[in-house]
């Protein structure tokens, strides 16, 4: 099959003038092959075949043995010509080679560095948060708190703590001032906050003053970091704030209320909620 096809790409080439027969006897017979188609005979050993060798024209012979020359320098042509093209890619293809190789190199040798700078990183976090634990319970300490483990985390990331010695209203303020912070105020206004911590109080089993009084002006309530309240959205047990007496002007949370809020006379001795915000604001 592979010889049919060589010799039909030999005689498109004759036909189409891309070869040109040279007088030599090779030349010759490969345009006797060529031009000689539809009718001719192939003498070999004396014996003669019919058959269709060539394109069409009158019968004619050919010296087969002479084609096989023929067929063979043309083999041996395309195979200089592929041999030479292999030589002119040969160091394309080593050089791309060697850099397929370098930039494995560098990439592996760029993730040991991306490592390398991912451990360091991790151990300069785990170094500031050391330093940070140090320095926060140094600024508790100053404080008299000696272990902020002891106060509940909430969500909003403040601290809160229940403390039981039974004061009034002003002590429980002047005491949460001292450790630095104030009587709940944000997280207690904030109804997420609130139901987070509300177990704390609860665990009391008592009242507990929180940072909300209208002791400045009656009905105008007021939140110890300075927001003013918004009567409907504190939450009040039914009937309250009633100022019984006409000298109730700070909130403590009833036990006896369902640990809704209740307006009562300041003088009044009860547990206290503290509230600390976080250090550095985290």
């Amino acid at each position: 099959m592979y010889f049919t096809w060589i010799l039909v790409i030999l005689c498109v080439g004759i036909s189409h003038g891309q070869r040109i027969p040279d007088e030599s006897s090779q030349g010759q017979q490969m345009h006797l092959y060529c031009t000689n188609r539809d009718q001719h005979s192939v003498l070999t050993d004396q014996t003669v075949f019919r058959g269709k060798s060539g394109p069409r024209g009158p019968p004619g012979e050919v010296e087969y043995h002479i084609i096989n020359e023929t067929i063979k320098d043309y083999l041996t042509d395309i195979s200089g010509q592929i041999q030479a093209k292999l030589t002119q890619i040969s160091p394309i293809v080593e050089k791309s080679s060697e850099d397929i190789e370098d930039l494995k190199a560098a990439s592996g040798h760029t993730q040991t560095k991306l490592t390398e700078i991912e451990t360091d990183i991790e151990g300069l976090k785990s170094v500031m948060a050391q330093m940070q634990e140090h320095l926060e319970t140094l600024i508790w300490a100053s404080r008299g708190i000696t272990n902020i483990k002891t106060w509940y985390r909430a969500g909003n990331n403040n601290y809160y703590k229940l403390f039981s010695d039974l004061v009034t209203y002003a002590v429980a303020k002047a005491n949460c001032k001292r450790l630095g912070g104030q009587l709940a105020s944000a997280g207690y206004r904030d109804e997420d906050i609130r139901r987070e911590i509300l177990p704390l109080v609860k665990s009391g089993r008592s009242h507990a003053w929180i940072g909300l009084n209208d002791i400045r002006q009656e009905n105008t309530f007021i939140w110890e970091d300075g927001v003013t309240a918004n009567v409907s959205s504190v939450p009040w047990h039914d009937g309250e704030p009633n100022n019984h007496g006409g000298n109730e002007d700070c909130v403590d949370i009833a036990s006896g209320f369902d640990w809704e809020l209740n307006d009562n006379t300041c003088s009044v001795k009860n547990k206290y909620l503290c509230e600390l915000e976080a250090l550095f604001g985290i």
